[in-house]
C-alpha cells in the first residue's frame, strides 16, 4: 500500500523530531554536523524554512566548518530571504542573520568578492546599509569586477573608483 503525501509528511516531521532528540544528547562534532545536515534537508523537504537556516547556522558555528560553508550558509540564507519564505521583520530572521555575520566576520580573511557580496546582501536584509556598502567596497578592492559587487554597488547608488 503506498504512502500518501500526508503520512509522508508525518513521517518527515517525526524524523525532524528524532533529529532534535538526537541533537539534545550528542556531543561528538562530526556526528552533530551529520544530524545538523540532516536536519536540514529535511527542513527543505518540509518547507520549514526558518528550521533549514537555523540548522545552517548551526552547521556554520562549528571550529571546523570550512569558510566556503558559510559563505554557502550566507547565500543560502539570502536565497531563502529574497523569495520572502521567512516574513520580513520576524525576529527569528535576524537573530539567525546576526548569527551567520558575527559568523563571517570571525573569519572574513578567507572572503573572496563573491562572498563579500553574499555578506553586503545578507547587511542589506538586516537593514545594515553602511555595512553592506563596506562589504561591497571590500569585495570591488579583492576583484574589481566583480558582478555580484558591481550589482550591489549599482543598488546602492555608490561612486565606483576609475578603472572598475
Amino acid at each position: 500500500m503506498p504512502t500518501t503525501e500526508r503520512g509522508a509528511e508525518g513521517c518527515i516531521e517525526s524524523a525532524k523530531g528524532a533529529v532534535l532528540r538526537y541533537l539534545e544528547h550528542e556531543n561528538d562534532t562530526v556526528k552533530r554536523r551529520g544530524a545538523w545536515e540532516r536536519f536540514a534537508a529535511l527542513c527543505r523537504r518540509t518547507e520549514d524554512w526558518t528550521g533549514e537556516v537555523h540548522a545552517l547556522v548551526e552547521i556554520s558555528a562549528q571550529e571546523d566548518t570550512s569558510f566556503v560553508m558559510v559563505s554557502n550558509a550566507i547565500n543560502r540564507f539570502n536565497q531563502i530571504f529574497r523569495q520572502q519564505l521567512i516574513p520580513q521583520g520576524s525576529d527569528e530572521r535576524y537573530v539567525l542573520g546576526k548569527r551567520l555575520t558575527e559568523i563571517f566576520e570571525a573569519h572574513g580573511e578567507d572572503a573572496n568578492a563573491t562572498d563579500c557580496s553574499r555578506m553586503a546582501w545578507l547587511c542589506l536584509s538586516l537593514h545594515e546599509e553602511v555595512r553592506a556598502r563596506e562589504y561591497t567596497t571590500k569585495g570591488l578592492q579583492i576583484e574589481p569586477q566583480n558582478e555580484y559587487c558591481l550589482n550591489l554597488a549599482a543598488r546602492l547608488n555608490m561612486q565606483l573608483p576609475l578603472g572598475t
